[in-house]
């Protein structure tokens, strides 16, 4: 029998082989909750696209997984942590000045965010507190944000300008080096390269800008009126489980959720089945699919982190360690595979047919890899079908909501759009 990894394995090689047009991809992440792309929504959908997919940073591993840190963070760390090679005749005053304005930069700097981070957080306390009052008597949240924190982030904000500005022009006069940095710096604090977008507790605030393209709209309207492009991915007992990732190649974490289980009123159970038999094999097919790029903004320079980053025993402290499995800045997320009301049909040996039929048949709910189906027994809407002739299930989903079922990473210092 197989261990948790092996069908994931399968599908990850079987997906890359499929639509990857040769690119290795050493950055995929398989999805293993199912996760909907619905970032096209008027509410929240530009906070998901800055902050869920765009700025929050990856776990090491071969299932997608986030972590609690954020890009705009560690690329900073990173431009921070440069050596900017002054001069050998620079006198030991010069070097303290320059010194001393770094520091002072980068102290205003974490002490904007660590505030920005705190109004999330505290808006989030104050509006659970009035949930139950009548909406007329609810403080909306740009109110409550000028009575609490619209002063002291102004304050903040002017102070990282000014030392900025300190900074860089005691940078330009003792070392005239490494221009593109210091440019990259202000592109970092520059209000034109963020955008305001509203979190799903309301609160509405500034944030480094990304975008996701091509547009989302469209392509759910092309898929449901049945004219998006289709995609069909098989494995079977021949497909290799050997995973092409970096992350497999580290020996980081692989997959934490079996590919196959399912839901009853007796809770969630794994379901075994045998990939080796050469009875196996298993076919997703998709009406519609895409690939989305998610692109930081201007305020963010790849270049910096190409050139920089790829010599770092040159450019970087030998104590600070950005970029591999232990490295605070790794990973960036560079596109999405979204995909559209998949069928799956499983074929598998008769003693797993048999147990595996009667075992989902009863089941609320089954999720094989990335995909979860609610079906008729459980009150939802999603179709099971068996053969006993075949030894196949065939499981279909009729959601309208399109899901991620890959994350693509840059694998730093690496860049690519």
């Amino acid at each position: 029998m197989s261990d948790i990894s092996t069908a994931w394995s399968m599908f990850e090689n079987a997906l890359r082989d499929k639509i990857s047009d040769n690119q290795k991809w050493e950055g995929l992440q398989l999805v293993q909750v199912p996760q909907p792309a619905d970032w096209n929504n008027a509410s929240t959908g530009q906070w998901e696209i800055c902050e869920f997919w765009g700025n929050t940073m990856n776990a090491w591993s071969s299932g997608w997984a986030r972590t609690g840190k954020s890009v705009d963070s560690a690329y900073f760390s990173f431009l921070m942590n440069l050596d900017l090679k002054p001069p050998k005749d620079l006198s030991d005053d010069d070097k303290k000045k320059l010194d001393d304005a770094k520091k002072d930069f980068d102290n205003a700097v974490q002490t904007r965010e660590k505030d920005q981070t705190k109004v999330g957080k505290e808006w989030n306390k104050f509006n659970t507190s009035q949930i139950n009052m009548p909406p007329s008597g609810q403080v909306p949240f740009q109110t409550w944000y000028a009575q609490n924190w619209g002063t002291r982030i102004s304050a903040d904000t002017l102070d990282v300008q000014a030392k900025q500005q300190k900074y860089v022009s005691l940078w330009k006069q003792y070392s005239g080096t490494m221009q593109d940095v210091a440019q990259a710096i202000i592109d970092y604090n520059n209000p034109a390269y963020q955008t305001g977008a509203t979190d799903p507790s309301g609160a509405a605030l500034q944030y480094r800008a990304f975008s996701i393209s091509p547009d989302l709209g469209t392509f759910i309207a092309d898929a449901k009126a049945g004219t998006g492009s289709s995609l069909y991915i098989s494995f079977d007992s021949k497909t290799s489980s050997e995973s092409k990732s970096a992350f497999s190649a580290s020996g980081s974490a692989s997959y934490s959720a079996p590919f196959w289980g399912a839901s009853a009123s007796g809770g969630y159970s794994q379901t075994k089945i045998d990939t080796s038999s050469t009875d196996f094999s298993c076919t997703i097919s998709f009406p519609s699919w895409q690939l989305f790029t998610v692109t930081p903004g201007q305020w963010f320079n790849g270049s910096v982190i190409a050139e920089y980053g790829n010599d770092t025993d040159k450019w970087i402290d030998k104590d600070a360690k950005f970029f591999g499995p232990d490295g605070s800045f790794n990973l960036i997320t560079s596109q999405l595979v979204v995909a559209y009301q998949p069928k799956i049909t499983i074929k598998m040996s008769r003693d797993d047919f048999s147990s595996v039929s009667k075992e989902w048949k009863a089941a609320a709910s089954v999720n094989v890899g990335s995909f979860k189906f609610n079906l008729e027994s459980g009150g939802g809407s999603d179709s099971i079908q068996t053969s006993d002739s075949s030894q196949t299930i065939t499981l279909q989903t009729t959601s309208a909501t399109p899901q991620v079922i890959a994350v693509i990473n840059n694998v730093l210092p690496s860049f690519n759009l």
